[in-house]
């Protein structure tokens, strides 16, 4: 069978496609069992907070079916230690952005070792030193304003529906770039308003 790297972007967009799907209650549960795989990978020390992160975590909001978790880490130097512990334990390295901050180290999970489609969850694991945290921001605030909530699903829809080709998840960046304006004003909205709320500390916050 063909190897990722190998299959077209048409062959990408039929076994790995981007779809959106109603929410599902049991996504919240299959993140607390992840969270403990990760806390069971990695020594606790270098965790400044865990969190369920994009909108898998919203509450009624349709959403890509791929778990996003935001792992903050202690900014200590043993960025390599965490890549070679989740590396070998089942995580693959997606991305890293190591020349300048926000370091960024992303892995992904569930994507079937044969490259023809998906395992029975899909898992994004965002790396990133203490305090970065706009995720957190941006999730909270459509949690708790259910009308933006909302115009986010409608955006999300008509991003997908006017794909005439179709998306495959690893045209991922194209469908980020069209949410962009809605996600930095809603996060700065946030920011502003929430202050504080996700500031580093030096209390561990495992969420």
């Amino acid at each position: 069978m063909k190897k990722m790297s190998e299959m077209t972007a048409e062959e990408l967009r039929v076994w790995f496609p981007l779809t959106l799907v109603n929410h599902d209650p049991q996504w919240k549960v299959k993140y607390g069992v992840i969270k403990q795989d990760i806390e069971g990978i990695l020594n606790l020390d270098m965790i400044a907070r865990i969190s369920h992160i994009g909108s898998t975590a919203v509450e009624g909001l349709v959403a890509k079916p791929i778990i996003d978790i935001l792992l903050e880490i202690f900014n200590n130097g043993h960025e390599n230690e965490f890549i070679k512990a989740l590396s070998t334990n089942g995580w693959g390295l997606a991305r890293v952005n190591r020349k300048e901050e926000p370091f960024s180290v992303m892995f992904a999970k569930g994507y079937s070792p044969d490259s023809h489609g998906f395992e029975d969850m899909v898992y994004h694991l965002h790396v990133t030193h203490y305090g970065n945290s706009d995720g957190l921001y941006f999730r909270d605030y459509l949690r708790e304003h259910p009308n933006v909530a909302e115009e986010y699903g409608s955006l999300k829809r008509t991003i997908v529906f006017n794909c005439d080709h179709g998306l495959s998840i690893f045209d991922d960046a194209m469908y980020t770039e069209a949410k962009a304006d809605f996600v930095k004003k809603y996060t700065d909205m946030a920011k502003k308003g929430y202050q504080d709320r996700y500031a580093a500390t030096e209390k561990k916050e495992i969420k």
